[in-house]
């Protein structure tokens, strides 16, 4: 009867043992990536905006492989006729090298540029013909901007969506950002996940 018991207690104990190092693995340990509460905006030498991402690492383990996805949203836009396509998306293009990373190490930063040149003459024609729909006028595709692009519809915003493994597991990982409106673009710095506008006293 004791061995019965004790073999149920060492089977009770073995199992919860193991649910807490499943939890601590899976959650205490586990790697995190958070956004910058805003998009950055640098001026670059060429007068032209420069928008940027800042992605963290805010976990206690590294993940690797990381890829980015950058997408503008238009909810309640259809581009396709005949079609009911409530909310409309086209990936933004980001630069190769940014696009992806190697490894991002627990509170290491990965930055990267929202590249509109890129995104204004694209290769791909879906991205064409859902800039055409957007703006029918050749004229009003001359000389966009990032911000006019989110003033386009009620409710547009950017997003983006990252997929890494976790260095320790080799599990596979999501993330997405919250949703960039026009009111989070802002002309500053990064402190750690926050912008900090610039003051006035110092140009831009």
């Amino acid at each position: 009867m004791k061995e019965a018991v004790w073999s149920l207690v060492g089977l009770i104990g073995g199992f919860a043992l193991s649910t807490i190092w499943w939890y601590a693995v899976s959650h205490v340990w586990a790697p995190r990536l958070g956004f910058s509460d805003k998009i950055s905006v640098l001026p670059d030498a060429t007068s032209r905006s420069t928008y940027r991402v800042k992605v963290m690492n805010t976990g206690k383990r590294g993940v690797i492989d990381l890829s980015v996805d950058t997408r503008i949203c238009y909810p309640g836009v259809s581009v396709y006729p005949g079609l009911d396509v409530p909310t409309i998306m086209f990936p933004l293009r980001v630069p190769v090298p940014n696009a992806k990373a190697m490894r991002l190490g627990p509170g290491e930063a990965w930055f990267f540029r929202l590249r509109m040149d890129e995104l204004l003459e694209p290769d791909n024609s879906d991205t064409k013909a859902i800039l055409a729909t957007l703006y029918p006028v050749e004229a009003q595709r001359q000389g966009l901007t990032f911000e006019a692009m989110l003033k386009r519809s009620e409710g547009a915003y950017l997003q983006l969506r990252v997929l890494c493994y976790d260095q320790w597991s080799g599990a596979r990982k999501y993330y997405e950002s919250q949703p960039y409106k026009i009111t989070d673009i802002v002309h500053g710095r990064f402190d750690g996940l926050e912008v900090v506008p610039f003051s006035a006293d110092a140009g831009s």
